[in-house]
């Protein structure tokens, strides 16, 4: 069929129509692609605002951590400091109270406190004085009726004016020489004796001769030579000869070193006064050759008894254990740079043997030196007395089970004593009781072990429960605990309570560690007069020299024979013998000087 224009135009108008609806289609289609081009730049931007909103939410989520961590921090500061300032205040009142009290000093005591303090029994004078607390041994106080409500202070005091002179010290002399008439003199011819009451009148003339050490350097000139087997060497010197310096490389006797040792360790003269000393017997030695010859004599004798005497200590049931500090001189192991630090020597008192050992651990106070020292003990089963300080709770732990450890009571009554001022009726209440502890405790020393346990269970047992109740009631008391000299001492002895029923349980511990504490003495005398130790090894070897030194003080054996004794047998005793030197064995072969009357001291010429 053949198409017609008719047809032809239809078409022709249909495809105009057509490409018109096109044309309007793809118009619309790139209006909707750059709409949904500028959609899609619009959301990437909007994206990109919420990654930067969202990191600036979480850079102000940290900020706002930090600022409650430095808010909480300042909280705690702020806690601290009020408790600091609460302290602070409390402290400031019992400063006023003392000031109104018009004591010049912030820690003197009053003339009752130093009453309670220092009273002793005037028999009980073996031991030495404790310089440090004034405290008396175990036994030694208590009043001799308890049950006294208030003390006499003023009964206790010293006698003042000449009254306190009516026992004076009696003179006396090691060895005393008595020359009667007969002796030098003969009545010349014609003169007649005076007489008195029929007898002759006789009187007596009294010199005291001292004989002063004196130096001698002996120099032998000596060769060597060869025997006549041509293959031996010996010297021309006597074996005699030899024997009398007994420290290699030291020239100084047994007797020099003894002197020098005593000088120095034993009357606690500082190294300008021990060279004073030895001049004025004729002996000049520079510091630097004394020091030298010092730490010749330490390291001989710590090298050979050293082991022998840490052994001997520790045989025993019982020991006493205290720590002090000392200024030492350190070298720091990196700059090697010394400066003068505080460090810590310990005191191990074998109460039994009257041995002493004084331990420096590279100056430290921690359980480590516990540790290193019952190290070469096997099954530990002994009793230990000391104070309050943590590193004793390491007794009777699963480390050590078969330690007992026993408190002290005399610090738990000294802090009691302290209080006096600020609550006296409830510090006094409880130093009754620990009197009469005290007081039962010098009967339970007349006794064995066994004796002494019994007598504990049944006399001081039921007097150690009252003073519990009684520290248990203060504890309960907020009036009382306000004052805080009060609070402590209560405290401190509730802490210490099971230390304190340890004592009950044997017979051998003391109730007060002041033995040992006593002990301290030698070296705050040497601390005192010298000021301070030159190094480690120096602090080392003047705890093995106190040692020896205390113990044969302990013993009642002249320091210097010991010293010369055991000088002289120290080169030539064999190493499994070397116990014999000690000062407890030694000693015993040592004759104690006899001490002889001579004059009163009101007059050295008096009558028969």
């Amino acid at each position: 069929m053949k198409a017609t224009r008719k047809d032809i135009e239809f078409y022709q108008e249909n495809m105009d129509r057509l490409q018109t609806e096109k044309a309007a289609e793809t118009a619309r289609a790139n209006a909707m692609t750059n709409e949904l081009s500028l959609l899609r730049k619009q959301h990437g931007e909007d994206v990109e605002r919420f990654k930067e909103l969202m990191a600036e939410i979480r850079n102000l989520r940290e900020d706002l951590a930090c600022r409650d961590k430095r808010d909480q921090e300042r909280e705690k500061m702020i806690s601290s400091l009020t408790s600091r300032i609460e302290e602070l205040m409390i402290k400031l009142a019992d400063a006023q109270n003392q000031t109104a009290m018009n004591r010049s000093k912030r820690f003197a005591r009053t003339s009752e406190q130093a009453a309670l303090l220092n009273r002793r029994c005037p028999k009980d004078r073996e031991q030495d004085k404790d310089d440090f607390d004034g405290n008396p041994a175990a036994g030694a106080t208590g009043a001799s009726d308890t049950s006294e409500p208030k003390r006499d202070v003023k009964g206790l005091r010293k006698p003042r004016g000449k009254s306190q002179y009516t026992e004076p010290d009696p003179c006396a002399c090691q060895k005393v020489v008595y020359h009667t008439l007969d002796e030098y003199f003969r009545l010349p011819d014609g003169a007649r004796v005076m007489m008195r009451d029929g007898k002759p009148d006789v009187s007596r003339f009294y010199y005291i001769e001292t004989l002063p050490a004196k130096a001698v350097c002996h120099i032998y000139e000596s060769v060597r030579y060869m025997t006549a087997d041509n293959e031996t060497f010996s010297s021309s010197l006597p074996e005699e000869v030899k024997e009398m310096t007994p420290v290699a490389c030291c020239p100084l006797t047994a007797e020099g070193l003894a002197t020098i040792i005593m000088y120095r360790f034993g009357l606690h003269l500082p190294q300008y006064r021990v060279k004073q000393a030895l001049r004025q017997m004729g002996l000049n030695l520079g510091t630097s050759v004394l020091d030298r010859y010092y730490r010749m004599a330490e390291d001989e004798l710590m090298l050979k008894l050293e082991g022998q005497l840490h052994r001997e200590v520790l045989q025993t049931p019982y020991l006493m254990i205290d720590e002090t500090c000392v200024l030492v001189g350190v070298t720091d192991k990196h700059t090697k740079a010394r400066a003068y630090m505080k460090r810590y020597v310990w005191a191990f008192f074998n109460k039994e043997k009257n041995l002493i050992e004084y331990v420096y651990e590279e100056g430290s106070r921690s359980r480590e030196v516990l540790r290193k020292f019952f190290k070469v003990a096997e099954n530990l089963n002994i009793a230990v007395t000391a104070d309050g300080y943590s590193a004793y709770n390491l007794f009777g732990s699963e480390e050590y089970p078969g330690v007992l450890r026993c408190g002290c009571l005399t610090h738990a009554r000294r802090n009691y004593v302290d209080s006096i001022a600020s609550s006296h009726d409830a510090s006094l209440a409880m130093i009754e009781e620990i009197d009469a502890l005290f007081m039962a405790e010098r009967v339970a020393a007349l006794f064995g072990e066994k004796e002494r346990l019994a007598w504990r269970q049944r006399e001081e047992k039921p007097i150690l429960a009252r003073i519990k109740a009684l520290a248990e009631s203060y504890r309960d008391d907020a009036s009382l605990m306000a004052d805080s000299l009060l609070a402590k001492a209560v405290k401190y002895m509730l802490n210490q309570w099971s230390t304190y029923e340890n004592i009950m349980k044997s017979g051998l511990p003391e109730v007060s560690n002041n033995l040992c504490e006593q002990r301290i003495k030698p070296l705050k005398l040497s601390m005192k007069n010298s000021q301070n130790i030159g190094s480690e090894d120096a602090a080392k070897g003047h705890c093995f020299i106190h040692s020896l030194l205390e113990s044969c003080r302990r013993l009642g054996v002249s320091i210097y024979d010991y010293l010369v004794a055991l000088f002289r047998r120290l080169p030539h005793t064999p190493k499994d013998q070397r116990r014999q030197l000690l000062p407890h064995i030694l000693g015993q072969d040592i004759p104690k000087p006899e001490l002889f009357p001579i004059f009163n001291r009101s007059c050295l010429c008096s009558r028969p």
